[in-house]
């Protein structure tokens, strides 16, 4: 009976040592804060979207002034200022923004209060991920393509609603709004007019009623009130463009053959993960649970994981000379 008793008491002994260093460890263990992934055996990243109503829709600034010392992030460089060309329908940055928020010329907007009228969420969720939209679909893209070897413009979402996108006010004044505009005060939406910006000397603003008239650009848009009362902006933005004492945005790349390209996350992480991607149905009822498969698991850059080695990716998604990338890969 001793004998057991011993026998009881070491055994209980030993399991709590062996149980304090199995805690010692479990706390001393430090998770990796990336995938232990490589290109032979990579990670597996499934997106779950959720960008229906109203969250494709939500601005990312609900302010309806603007504070010039903010920093408003978005396609839009916010140390640039930008003039816009009505012929192309294009914003292109052509200086450094002043230190107090204003441009060194008057017909020119700065980057930052852009941002601020006109980026939604799903903008900066997309420029995290890819670099932005850029532009290979919209009623300018024929006649001014947004990704090519010699440029790259950016296209904000597309709005076919007003909601959850407030009228924002412009005063006399505003720093970075050019002066060749009237001097007085404006109403700017852009809410339900597609990827269109529009200002006005009045709260006289239309909904547009048609796909049609949303998708129009800025040319074959009516606007409201009479003659040089208020002014169409198509939201494309050419990116990755150096001007004096300023250079390209922080997620360019200049590897390329042509022009540096915007990317993102996706592009950086190309050769050691696979992507799939889930959305939501827009279906009424509770027959269904979950989301649909939007987009099957694969390999998305110029390297594509195999059962037994890496290969060439036939469905790749962008040419890893030009930038370029592919339209429905």
């Amino acid at each position: 009976m001793k004998t057991s008793g011993m026998k009881r008491a070491a055994l209980h002994t030993v399991g709590l040592a062996l149980s304090a260093a199995m805690c010692a460890n479990a706390l001393a263990f430090a998770p990796s804060q990336q995938p232990p992934d490589t290109a032979a055996v990579p990670g597996n990243l499934v997106l779950a979207l959720s960008v229906e109503f109203p969250t494709g829709l939500q601005v990312s600034y609900t302010a309806t002034t603007y504070t010039v010392l903010t920093k408003y992030e978005g396609y839009f460089d916010n140390l640039k200022c930008y003039s816009y060309s009505t012929v192309n329908e294009v914003f292109s940055p052509v200086s450094k923004m002043n230190a107090d928020g204003t441009c060194p010329v008057v017909t020119e907007w700065s980057g930052n209060l852009l941002n601020w009228l006109t980026m939604t969420n799903v903008d900066q969720f997309r420029s995290v991920l890819t670099g932005g939209t850029r532009d290979s679909f919209s009623s300018m893209s024929g006649a001014h393509p947004g990704d090519t070897t010699t440029r790259t413009v950016l296209i904000r979402s597309f709005s076919d609603r007003n909601s959850y996108n407030p009228q924002k006010n412009l005063t006399v004044g505003t720093p970075g709004m050019p002066l060749t505009l009237p001097t007085a005060a404006k109403r700017a939406r852009s809410g339900g007019y597609g990827s269109k910006l529009i200002v006005s000397d009045a709260n006289n603003f239309a909904d547009m009623t048609t796909q049609a008239a949303r998708s129009a650009t800025c040319a074959a848009t009516p606007l409201p009130g009479v003659a040089g009362t208020s002014w169409c902006f198509n939201i494309r933005v050419e990116a990755c463009v150096a001007v004096p004492g300023q250079g390209r945005e922080a997620n360019c790349k200049n590897q390329y053959s042509g022009v540096a390209k915007p990317e993102g996350l996706v592009q950086d992480y190309a050769n050691t993960l696979r992507y799939g991607a889930f959305g939501y149905l827009n279906q009424d009822g509770t027959g269904r649970n979950g989301g649909v498969l939007r987009a099957a698991m694969k390999s998305v850059g110029a390297i594509a994981a195999t059962a037994t080695t890496p290969i060439a990716n036939p469905g790749k998604e962008w040419d890893e000379v030009t930038g370029v990338m592919f339209a429905n890969p």
